[in-house]
């Protein structure tokens, strides 16, 4: 868990607890000579969070998202999970997704999706998908970093071609047209 997060559950564990401010900081001067949470390292609000625990707090279980038995909408997931995990989206998340699938359908969540707009939505990704690493790749092997083809037999490159009247193209990564035997 993040430092916000153990900061959210020391304060939650305040409140549910019923402690008053001053019995609080009191805690907090006992156990570390700080009278203030955000004074804590991560590895003490960790252990301020056990403490309250053993004194009965008990943090809220989140339930876990429930997954679609819908294969279609289950894909829509599977592929928003990829774009995500390649780092290449601005703004990743379940929000940038709904407004995806609404800006493409107009329905508001993917989990109402018929299979049609399913399917559409689907597509979209893909595309966006094969976009993203098409410019990707395109960063990585643009013209300054290309290879410069150079012609085994004759030495021709590709910023300079055989002779004024020969054209030539690549008939092998190191073999030029006009020097491929007849």
């Amino acid at each position: 868990m993040n430092r916000r997060g153990l900061l959210a559950m020391v304060h939650c564990a305040r409140r549910d607890l019923g402690l008053a401010e001053d019995d609080y900081r009191a805690v907090l001067e006992t156990l570390f000579g700080k009278s203030s949470a955000s004074e804590l390292s991560d590895r003490e609000l960790v252990r301020v969070v056990e403490h309250f625990r053993a004194k009965g707090f008990a943090p809220p279980v989140r339930e876990k998202a429930k997954r679609s038995t819908n294969p279609h909408v289950r894909k829509v997931w599977a592929l928003w999970g990829d774009l995500e995990r390649s780092g290449r989206l601005r703004h990743p998340g379940k929000d940038a997704l709904r407004a995806f699938v609404e800006r493409m359908t107009g329905v508001t969540d993917p989990a109402w999706l018929a299979p049609e707009q399913a399917n559409q939505v689907v597509e979209g990704l893909k595309a966006w998908r094969a976009r993203l690493e098409r410019d990707a790749a395109a960063r990585d092997l643009g013209p300054a970093s290309s290879p410069v083809g150079l012609c085994r037999v004759c030495g021709c490159t590709d910023d300079d071609a055989c002779g004024e009247h020969v054209t030539c193209h690549w008939v092998e990564p190191d073999l030029c047209s006009a020097c491929e035997a007849p």
